[in-house]
């Protein structure tokens, strides 16, 4: 985009190589030398260009209203306000030239450029879009649900324009509204104006997170675990970790350490953690009933599957039991550890060392990728 661009040409590495050039364009002496930045005068929300003052040799010239606004906006068919118009080629820095220059289009003997970063004006509708209107619905008595307020936050960070955020409560009398409304099955809930879908990033992925509702407005459905299940009145995604040791094997790994990953990556909301020898009595029946040849391991609780993420990526390294609990399996696809087997319940005390290649879910090593 070029507002990230124009920031003294951060963009360079990123937007192509060198020796673009457009069809020739008039350099004559008596041609009209200019750039202009087209802006609407009643968007004050809208995103700056001023910064593209940076790539050009010559000032800008500002336009925002009156007889020539409209007669440039219906010369070169803008669409989307703030725009550039430049008159030559020329009239870019040496640097620039070969590089944002990409970003303008040949409209009418100029090089034009129409924000596509929202906030912006549409013409046609004469409005401002990528404004959002932001409203959360937090549940009763749930302390490890997901906090509303870094969701929305995290919105903006990546550069979202909220103009409100109204945060409700259950037990509010619109949030009961709404949640009829829109049929809502769990909470924290997520609903947010239509304009949020001005953003690529958002537009792009919407359908496979959430809905267009009948007014409009957008609802989050791929909840963020842990949430309240109103069905059931129960917190779904409150995650028991059993940590599956090899004692008899002084040099397998920890299986603790699969927590780094399972939190910090995916997520998850551990409720209890248990380590239970695979050798013990309780191990011996856990290692029967999932059928487990290898340790040390981790099993998840069936609240695992609150994690899209996380299900989805499992299919790659683990399974999921006829009771839900999510094992480990691909034990020897770790980087750098060792690990043992089980031959008929019994546990081999000599160390198998793993080759030097990544896992997915689970992997000991912070250099591990998950595909």
């Amino acid at each position: 985009m070029l507002v990230i661009a124009l920031g003294l040409f951060i963009a360079y590495s990123s937007i192509g190589g060198s020796g673009f050039s457009f069809p020739s364009l008039s350099s004559s002496s008596q041609a009209k030398q200019e750039v202009i930045l087209l802006q609407a005068a009643d968007c004050t929300e809208c995103i700056s260009l001023a910064s593209a003052q940076a790539v050009f040799t010559i000032p800008m010239r500002n336009v925002s209203s009156g007889e020539e606004f409209n007669k440039l906006v219906s010369k070169y068919s803008i669409r989307k306000l703030p725009a550039l118009i430049v008159s030559n080629q020329s009239l870019f820095t040496e640097q620039a030239a070969g590089q944002i220059v990409q970003q303008f289009t040949l409209r009418a003997g100029a090089l034009v450029y129409e924000t596509v970063t929202p906030p912006y004006y549409d013409v046609s509708s004469k409005k401002v879009k990528g404004i959002v209107n932001a409203t959360t619905i937090s549940p009763a008595n749930c302390h490890e649900c997901v906090n509303v307020s870094d969701v929305v936050g995290s919105l903006a960070s990546v550069g979202v324009n909220l103009r409100s955020v109204d945060n409700l409560q259950e037990t509010d009398s619109r949030a009961i509204e709404l949640i009829s409304r829109y049929h809502l099955t769990a909470l924290p809930a997520f609903i947010f104006s239509p304009d949020l879908l001005e953003y690529p990033e958002f537009s792009q992925q919407w359908a496979k997170v959430g809905s267009t509702e009948a007014d409009g407005n957008l609802v989050l459905h791929n909840l963020f675990a842990p949430y309240k299940n109103l069905s059931s009145g129960n917190k779904d995604g409150l995650v028991r970790l059993t940590y599956i040791s090899a004692n008899v094997c002084r040099t397998c790994y920890n299986a603790t350490l699969h927590r780094n990953v399972l939190v910090g990556q995916f997520k998850i909301f551990i409720a209890s953690e248990t380590t239970i020898d695979a050798s013990s009595g309780q191990g011996a029946a856990l290692v029967r009933q999932y059928n487990l040849t290898k340790v040390p391991t981790v099993i998840l609780s069936r609240e695992a599957a609150a994690y899209a993420s996380l299900t989805d990526a499992w299919q790659q390294v683990g399974s999921v039991e006829s009771d839900g609990a999510f094992v480990f399996r691909a034990i020897d696809q770790l980087q750098n550890v060792n690990y043992t087997t089980v031959t008929n319940g019994v546990v081999s005390p000599n160390g198998i060392a793993t080759p030097s290649a990544s896992a997915g879910p689970g992997s000991t090593d912070s250099s591990a990728q998950v595909s």
